[in-house]
């Protein structure tokens, strides 16, 4: 017997609401901060690399 009510269908609306709710309050905190001073970012690898383009990239 079925009843009409499936708690598959029930979870994923709560599981789309929590990372959009997330999202939203990283947007707006992130535009109220910035660093006092520079900020250095040390990358432990040989220059050159996919994660010393990447580091340099998020520099500018």
């Amino acid at each position: 017997m079925s009843t009409g009510y499936n708690r598959r269908h029930a979870r994923p609306s709560a599981a789309l609401i929590f990372p959009l709710l997330a999202a939203i309050h990283a947007a707006t905190t992130e535009a109220l901060w910035k660093p006092a001073r520079k900020v250095e970012i040390i990358v432990g690898v040989s220059p050159g690399g996919g994660n010393v383009l990447t580091a340099r990239s998020l520099q500018k």
